[in-house]
């Protein structure tokens, strides 16, 4: 169970790293 909430952690942080829209603002 843990080990599938720290992947999908990961996925999300990896995701948010590779993109350029701001994710607390939502602007590009």
């Amino acid at each position: 169970m843990k080990k599938t909430v720290l992947v999908a952690v990961a996925t999300a942080v990896l995701v948010s790293a590779c993109t350029t829209t701001d994710p607390y603002t939502g602007e590009q």
